[in-house]
């Protein structure tokens, strides 16, 4: 008969040709088979597959078949298979032993197939019956277990604290208490364990992993056991996530119906103690902080009263720390201004909730020490303050150095003014020795080239008489030809008209003219030369202001032409000459350093011409006027505001009338940035190689310095730029005069 369910079968035996057989024909049966070829490779193969039977020889190398089956029944996976021992041992005793270790049949060899595969299929039908009958068992208890849950419950849900049980904020439980069975759980618990109720009603806390330590659970039996109740016992409960809360139980012993039950109340107390843990660590490490910190630490209650001090406090003050708690800083006498300070720092901490700071000094056994401190408040769970803590660290060293350092920065600000007022002299050296070698050659040149020019002009000019003379003689001569024979040969009247005569008679008058008119340009252009340089003269002399700028403007107007933006007509591109416009005022003379006054009209001038390269329509403006000492300090409604800056007069003689030049301009103007520095030396806005900017430095220095007089600017870009100069008419005593090379006339960039 073949068994109809395929079933897996595990052969031990040490015989190849025993397994053979024994597969052969129980695969003819439509079983499963797994070998094994000694007792240690059958345990090694029952841990990898669960068979359904097992056929055990008895005599084996190693550990034979009964130790084997010895050890298959301790296992608790492979315990209740059943094992069917094959064998030729006919002696009682060998199965009674076979059978008492656990073995359920024996087969003798020779094995008879028929035989072997009757009591094989008897055995699997006995075990699969077993295995019914005990799910059957199973599916019973379970039921009998639920009905009686239900009947408790029924019970408990017609008790009158039924509704408080299921409503109650604590976690509460009721279990039997001879099984220990969930039998109803509020929300309260589910909420503290995160479990759902129908994932716990019906198991054990043991099932559901509910106590942290075993021990607890073992001493909250007893405690229940021995006094009928227990209250508020602390616990650990693990969570459905595994987390651990920290729990106060109180439970009782009642009875419903006929069950006694276990009615547990659990309080959450995690965060009160994680609190605690971490209020107890935090005074702890404060503790060993405070008790080694050379700061004085101190904390204070409301009433202003010491709780703490640490040691540094007692080392600070002579007092011992014992004598602080308690006590307020009055109470303990300490200087006036020291516990007024404190007071009312304090009682701010405590009214406004929020850190302060001061320092203060004080008089100590160590002699004066300042101290910086602030005050924290110490804050409660409900954000109201339970004491303040006050950190003094003593910076008497830093107050020290502080001092030391002001003392040292006030020295070194004094060598520093010393140092920039040195730089400053010797920039003003420098620019004048730069300034004083230009002009010490340029007004050699100059004057060689005067000298040179006005040898072969004044040839010219001392010729052109004579020269006039003697083309009227011959004219007169040519005349009286003409008029003795008005009928000259051929050959003459071809010449008189190949050179046209009669033109050239009256052309020569013209020639001779220009002549004239030319060397007599070129004698002015070096008279304006000598009167520009002024090489021929020293010291301050009484000059008519309008000339001297008339002279400067004859030395610079081969710069004003080709200025402006260019145009094309017919095309020849044309560049737009500068437009000078003088406003000249009657001046009186005006006692000064004729040739360094030349050098600052020239400098403005040449600044003036640069900055109107871009303009469309090119315009110079120069105007002079006279000015009184009380319409220059601005009684006078023509007074105009202007930024100032240049030095104001000397206050024990300010002069009594000036004369003004303002020198103006429509060109790109300034900005106020660079306006502040136009006066200091070697600063230039002009490309690398443009300018040396020494000329308004050099300027400021001879109006200001000396002539006492003042120069000033009114600039705004876009709008122009206009130059105010001021020179006082009688002399002011100043600065000792530069070198007269160096007021030789240049071109001095600013």
């Amino acid at each position: 008969m073949q068994y109809q369910q395929k079933s897996k079968v595990l052969i031990v035996d040490d015989q190849p040709d025993n397994i053979n057989i024994l597969s052969y024909f129980l695969v003819e049966y439509g079983f499963e088979i797994f070998v094994a070829t000694t007792g240690e490779k059958a345990l090694q193969r029952v841990e990898k597959i669960v068979p359904d039977l097992i056929l055990l020889d008895i005599m084996m190398p190693g550990i034979d078949g009964f130790e084997t089956c010895r050890r298959l029944k301790a296992i608790e996976t492979v315990k209740d298979i059943p094992v069917i021992f094959m064998t030729a041992l006919s002696e009682a005793a060998d199965k009674v032993k076979g059978l008492t270790l656990g073995a359920v049949d024996y087969i003798t060899k020779p094995l008879q197939h028929e035989e072997a595969i009757a009591r094989i299929n008897v055995h699997l039908q006995l075990r699969n019956l077993t295995k019914q009958l005990e799910q059957q068992n199973t599916l019973l208890r379970a039921e009998v277990r639920s009905r009686q849950l239900a009947e408790l419950a029924l019970r408990f849900s017609e008790e009158k604290f039924a509704k408080a049980f299921r409503s109650s904020p604590a976690a509460m439980t009721l279990a039997t208490l001879e099984e220990g069975y969930l039998m109803e759980v509020n929300q309260s618990f589910c909420n503290l364990t995160g479990y759902f109720p129908e994932e716990i009603l019906g198991k054990t806390d043991r099932q559901i992993n509910l106590w942290e330590n075993r021990q607890e659970r073992d001493r909250f039996s007893q405690l229940l056991q021995l006094s009928g109740a227990i209250y508020k016992q602390e616990f650990q409960f693990r969570t459905k996530l595994g987390k651990i809360k920290f729990v106060l139980v109180s439970a009782e012993i009642i009875s419903i119906g006929d069950t006694n039950c276990i009615l547990m109340m659990t309080y959450d107390i995690t965060e009160q103690k994680l609190a605690q843990e971490t209020s107890y660590r935090r005074e702890q490490e404060f503790r060993a902080l405070a008790e080694n910190s050379p700061d004085i630490i101190a904390r204070f209650d409301r009433q202003l009263r010491h709780l703490y001090v640490n040691p540094a406090a007692e080392l600070a003050t002579g007092i011992a720390a014992e004598a602080f708690l308690g006590k307020t800083h009055r109470e303990l006498e300490m200087p006036e201004d020291v516990v007024m300070l404190c007071e009312a720092t304090l009682s701010a901490v405590f009214a406004n909730k929020t850190e302060q700071s001061f320092e203060l000094h004080c008089l100590t056994k160590f002699g004066t020490k300042f101290y910086q401190v602030c005050m924290v408040p110490e804050f409660k769970r409900d954000r109201t303050i339970a004491s303040v803590l006050s950190v003094s660290r003593d910076i008497t060293a830093v107050k020290q150095a502080e001092l030391e350092l002001r003392k040292s920065a006030l020295r070194e600000r004094e060598k520093a003014d010393l140092l920039e007022l040195t730089l400053n002299n010797l920039k003003r050296t420098q620019s004048q020795l730069i300034q004083t070698e230009k002009m010490f050659s340029l007004g050699r040149m100059v004057a060689g080239v005067a000298h040179e020019i006005n040898n072969p002009n004044s040839f010219i000019l001392g010729n052109i008489n004579p020269a006039r003379h003697y083309f009227q003689d011959i004219n007169n001569l040519l005349e009286l030809y003409k008029k003795k024979y008005p009928a000259p040969g051929e050959e003459i009247q071809q010449i008189a008209q190949s050179i046209d005569l009669e033109f050239l008679q009256k052309d020569w008058w013209r020639l001779m003219q220009s002549i004239e008119s030319g060397a007599k340009r070129i004698q002015q252009i070096v008279e304006s030369l000598k009167f520009f340089t002024k090489l021929d003269e020293s010291g301050i002399k009484q000059v008519n202001i309008n000339q001297s700028i008339d002279n400067t403007l004859l030395f610079v107007q081969h710069r004003s032409r080709g200025k402006g933006i260019s145009k094309t007509i017919n095309g020849s591109i044309i560049s737009r000459e500068i437009d000078v416009i003088k406003n000249y005022a009657t001046l009186p003379e005006v006692a000064c350093y004729s040739s360094q006054l030349n050098q600052v009209f020239a400098s403005l001038l040449n600044n003036a011409i640069d900055a109107l390269e871009t303009q469309p329509y090119p315009r110079i403006m120069i105007r002079t006027e006279l000015e009184t000492a009380e319409c220059s300090a601005g009684s006078c409604p023509e007074t105009r505001a202007y930024n100032q800056l240049s030095a104001a007069f000397p206050p024990h003689r300010p002069p009594g009338e000036f004369a003004v030049i303002r020198i103006a301009d429509n060109g790109i103007g300034m900005s106020e940035e660079v306006q502040k520095k136009m006066f200091d030396p070697f600063f230039t806005t002009k490309p690398v190689g443009s300018g040396t900017g020494l000329g308004l430095s050099i300027g400021h220095q001879i109006v200001v310095e000396q002539h006492g007089g003042q120069i000033s600017c009114i600039s705004a870009p876009g709008k122009g730029t206009e130059f105010i100069v001021k020179i006082p008419l009688q002399a002011v005593t100043c600065a000792p005069e530069l070198d007269t090379a160096s007021v030789s006339q240049s071109v001095p960039d600013a």
